[in-house]
């Protein structure tokens, strides 16, 4: 497929999902084990599936809290998400952003704004040069 062939010829891929996906969820149900466990296992997949295709560096963003989707849960899905991740790609930890409220858009988003993407793109060129 086209995205598979784009994403063969890079050299250096990122990778965020989750947080929207928590966040929205969090607003109509409670965050649970089984919730979390499930986003690993389908992140299992996606990751596992990538890496048949692709053998180059990929980069996996925590996630952080959003709406409802607490600290904690965001503590224990990164928790597992690291483990994951040293199976296929490298983590990326960003939940100590999401601690700094002049990183989002607004006030009441839990979108990151550009100064908490150039702090995270300085992590990540640091991960790419160590790599």
């Amino acid at each position: 497929t086209p995205i598979k062939q784009i994403i063969a010829k890079s050299n250096y891929i990122t990778i965020a999902i989750g947080i929207d996906e928590f966040a929205s969820k969090s607003l109509t149900e409670k965050i649970t084990t089984e919730t979390i466990d499930n986003y690993i296992n389908e992140m299992n997949t996606f990751l596992k599936n990538t890496r048949k295709f692709y053998n180059d560096s990929i980069v996996v963003l925590g996630v952080y809290p959003a709406n409802k989707f607490n600290k904690k849960d965001a503590i224990e899905v990164n928790s597992k998400l690291k483990i994951l991740c040293g199976k296929y790609a490298l983590f990326l930890d960003v939940l100590a952003f999401s601690l700094h409220d002049e990183y989002y858009l607004e006030k009441s988003s839990y979108y990151m704004n550009y100064k908490a993407h150039q702090e995270i793109a300085k992590e990540l060129f640091l991960m790419y040069k160590n790599n």
